[in-house]
């Protein structure tokens, strides 16, 4: 402040003599470097757009790349979950297939039989009538002949009558004899024609469900090749992809409340079993194990593809790890419960209700940790596009401001040169009346000699 003090009072002890003797000198000053200040203001301005331009030239080439990285990222994602979606769906059938349609031959031979059955009995069921007694035409030769009046030839067509007459009647009880076996034939027909209506039936069920499953297949083979060919809309991409990352998000943060309340059930006899009184790393190490055989779980059973080392393996030792990840997850299950009992009690003043209560959460609790696998997949999957694609809108933000910013600079030079001039318009006045032109009220000062060149 001295220093400052001192350079103000260089011309003179009064600071008002001294300040209107600096002002005069940087009037001076200012005059005499008009030309090359103003160009100076002129070529510093333009560079200064022009870096501006060239740096919102960059954010916008950096989105355009960024943009066209994350759509064929949010294909590849889009075509790797429709692949998996169609492998479940391979699976599902195949193995539909090979339970219902697996007997498909006893099946066939089981139809057959019926068939047989049902047409053995059918033809059974034919109507024969009785055939004509072979002496019918010996009866039609003596009535013709003439009978008189033998009395011989009367009796033997009276006989001939009577004997008729009993031939008709056996005929027609043989008839209905025949109907009522018929009858029977048919009545045991039924049963047969029943079951062969529940199977059919049954492989008709088969069927449409088989056949239900291959139209949801076959649509998302139209859907994957859709991918293949770029003739999927992005925008509904997106869509799909910010409800997964918000879904997934919302599902960790359940998680994460359910971590805290196991981390309250069994953090403090964790610690006196492990004689580390006051530590959070037990717990935190016992979560995290769960997590992690969730993680094991989910792929081996094919629902998440978080790490994919068990993708290409065979399905029975898949099968195998499964089972030997929920073995161990169960067995952790059973330590919290132990771990929360043995807290609850003491506290428990009245039965053991509490002390239940508290056992049965905290062998809940890791089954839910495990299957925070699955929102952890999805929001880790889906998080880095938004991330990016938020960091593409602020590219484009960031590139339209720098190229206003570049604007507003390309127009700053005429403001300030005004204000140049206006500080230094006594020795422009003096330099007007040198020249013999006097200003008018309002007119503006005399633009520089660059400016008179450009």
């Amino acid at each position: 402040m001295a220093g400052d003090s001192t350079l103000i009072l260089l011309w003179s002890e009064s600071v008002l003599v001294s300040l209107t003797v600096w002002t005069l000198i940087s009037i001076l000053v200012l005059y005499l470097a008009r030309s090359p200040a103003q160009a100076l203001l002129d070529s510093g301005c333009q560079a200064l757009a022009d870096v501006l331009r060239h740096a919102a030239a960059l954010l916008l080439a950096y989105a355009r790349r960024a943009a066209a990285r994350n759509r064929e990222v949010l294909r590849a994602l889009a075509a790797a979950a429709l692949a998996r979606r169609i492998e479940r769906q391979f699976r599902c059938l195949a193995r539909r297939i090979d339970q219902d349609l697996s007997g498909f031959p006893a099946l066939h031979q089981l139809l057959q039989e019926q068939i047989r059955r049902v047409d053995s009995d059918y033809r059974h069921t034919g109507e024969h009538p009785p055939a004509p007694p072979a002496w019918l035409a010996a009866v039609e030769a003596v009535v013709r002949l003439e009978a008189h009046a033998d009395p011989a030839i009367a009796r033997i067509l009276q006989d001939m009558q009577a004997t008729l007459e009993a031939a008709c009647h056996d005929g027609l009880q043989e008839y209905r004899v025949a109907s009522q076996r018929r009858l029977r034939v048919l009545q045991r027909l039924q049963p047969y024609l029943r079951r062969l209506d529940d199977l059919l039936d049954q492989l008709q069920r088969q069927l449409e469900q088989i056949a239900t499953q291959t139209r949801a297949l076959d649509r998302d083979l139209q859907a994957y090749q859709a991918l293949q060919a770029r003739r999927e809309p992005l925008r509904k991409l997106d869509f799909e992809l910010l409800i997964r990352a918000c879904a997934g998000w919302l599902l960790l943060a359940a998680a994460g409340l359910a971590a805290l309340l196991d981390h309250h059930l069994i953090a403090a006899p964790l610690n006196g079993l492990l004689e580390l009184p006051g530590s959070i790393w037990p717990a935190v190490a016992l979560m995290l194990i769960e997590l992690g055989l969730g993680v094991w779980i989910t792929e081996a059973v094919g629902w998440c593809r978080l790490l994919g080392v068990l993708s290409q393996a065979s399905d029975r030792l898949r099968r195998r790890l499964a089972v030997v990840g929920v073995m161990l997850l169960a067995t952790l299950a059973l330590l919290q419960a132990g771990l929360a009992w043995q807290t609850a009690v003491p506290a428990a003043e009245t039965g053991w209700t509490a002390p239940a209560m508290a056992a049965l959460l905290a062998a809940l609790l890791p089954f839910v940790l495990a299957l925070a696998a699955l929102p952890l997949e999805a929001a880790a999957t889906s998080t880095p596009l938004l991330v990016s694609g938020l960091l593409i809108a602020l590219a484009r933000i960031a590139a339209a401001a720098l190229r206003l910013a570049a604007t507003a600079v390309t127009a700053l030079p005429a403001p300030l040169k005004h204000l140049y001039d206006l500080w230094i318009f006594l020795p422009l006045w003096g330099e007007q009346i040198a020249r013999g032109r006097h200003p008018q009220a309002g007119t503006e000062f005399p633009a520089s000699r660059a400016d008179r060149k450009g």
